[in-house]
Parts: structure tokens; sequence; C-alpha cells
């Protein structure tokens, strides 16, 4: 298990699972005790789980599993039959997600997208019309009002989304005090999805496969690193397939370093 802060959240963090045959079955139990409780969704604002991956660096196990094996897991610890396709960051075999509201103090959730592909080119309008705005949280919790000035400026596409929103809270698979939490301002949600890493030797053939170029192109998932003085965002299957042994390797010979002193 890995918890690392979000950037810019001081006060929330991400839970994130390497998954493989030994634990594989104890991620629904995971997810139910994630879930149990609204102050620690409160906190731990996303839960990621990643099928291993031959970086180099794992032991796979001896049958590997598949995002499939994983999703299906995350279905069972949420309690709902939940679409891979319906919040998707970067390459469709990267990356899943489901985003749930969290109603306070009950703990209850709802999915945040309704599970309805007539909603997915509603959707896609929005991200259109979004297009690179921000809607990450700060102290002043302003991504709302960032989204909200986006569709009244598009009042016939806000009126087709809180429309098709008031359907979905209103339904009767909601609970009910989703909408009464919802109108009282004590909810908070919470992100629930994998991340499929590729193999070391995947990531290494990439001039010859043009799918796993297509997933390094639109990688949304990048680690930072300094080549001849410009910083550039390097896709992390590639940190993980060539790229941390170059950076380890150049800290290993740079005459600046081995003067400093280590920790013990």
């Amino acid at each position: 298990m890995r918890i690392r802060a979000r950037t810019g959240l001081p006060l929330e963090f991400a839970l994130s699972f390497t998954v493989t045959r030994r634990n594989i079955d104890d991620v629904p139990e995971v997810l139910r005790w994630y879930l149990c409780d609204p102050q620690r969704t409160h906190i731990w604002r996303m839960i990621s789980f990643q099928p291993e991956a031959d970086t180099g660096r794992t032991i796979l196990s001896e049958r590997p599993i598949t995002p499939a094996d994983v999703w299906e897991k995350i279905c069972a610890g949420v309690g709902l039959p939940l679409r891979r396709d319906v919040s998707i960051f970067g390459h469709p075999d990267c990356n899943s997600w489901a985003s749930f509201l969290v109603a306070r103090p009950s703990g209850k959730i709802f999915p945040l997208l309704p599970d309805d592909r007539r909603f997915d080119k509603l959707l896609g309008e929005v991200l259109r019309k979004i297009g690179g705005l921000s809607l990450v949280n700060d102290d002043a919790g302003t991504p709302p009002f960032r989204l909200l000035g986006v569709l009244l400026r598009h009042p016939l596409l806000a009126a087709r989304v809180f429309y098709r929103f008031f359907r979905s809270m209103s339904s009767r698979d909601a609970p009910p005090e989703i909408l009464r939490s919802l109108v009282r301002g004590q909810v908070h949600t919470v992100s629930v999805g994998m991340h499929n890493f590729m193999d070391a030797a995947q990531v290494a053939n990439a001039a010859h496969d043009p799918i796993v170029r297509a997933r390094l192109d639109s990688c949304v998932f990048k680690g930072a690193v300094k080549r001849n003085g410009e910083w550039v965002a390097v896709p992390m299957c590639s940190m993980n397939q060539q790229t941390w042994s170059e950076v380890y390797e150049a800290r290993l010979h740079d005459p600046e370093l081995v003067r400093q002193s280590q920790l013990l």
C-alpha cells in the first residue's frame, strides 16, 4: 500500500494498491472498509488499484491477474455493477474510474454519473465545453463555481445537465439522504478506480506497436524529469521501464550528490 498526498490538496490524500493473485480477494474488503466511514472518505478522496505489471521490479503471480479481474472485485466491494467506460482519463486501456457522492453523516453513496449510455453523449458535450478547466479542489472550495461558470455560459447545455442530474438524484435507486444531504451541502465526492500499467517489454517495443504508442501519448500519469536543463513530463510506464534507471545512474555519478551527507 502507498499513501500519497495529492498536489494542491493539503488535507486530502489518495490510497493506492498494487493487486496480485495473492491479495486480489482482499480488494472488496478494502473497499468496504474505505466506504463505511464518511470521515475516512472525506480525507482519502481517491482509492486506486493497479493490476500487477512486469515493470522489472515486481515478482509476478504464476497466473497474473487482469484488469477485468480487478474491476470485478471493485464492483463487489462497492456493491454495484459499475461500467469501466463511464469515466475514462487518458487511454481507455490504462484508466477506469467511478465517482460517487457520499452523504454525511450517514455515509450512503450514490454514483455521480448515471449508468446510462444515453448520458454518455451529454457528458461528452460537457467535457468539450470544459476543455482544460481544472477541477482540482482548493482551500476555498472553488471547483463547483468554476464548473458552474462554464455551464452558465452555455445555458441550454446547463439545463440539460441539471435535468439529467435531478432525474438521477430523484430516482428510486438513490438513497433519500443523498438528495437531502446535497441540498444541505453535506456531501463530498470520492473516486474509485484502476490504473493499468504496461509491462516493461511492451513499452520497450512502443516504436513497433501503435497501441502502446497511443497509450504513452495519452498518458495522464507522468513523472517530471530534468533533461538538458529542461523539465519534461515522462509517462509513468516509461519511467518504470527505463527512465528511473537513467535517473538513478545519473545521481550515482553526480559529484555534488556524493559530497552531500547521507541519511542512515
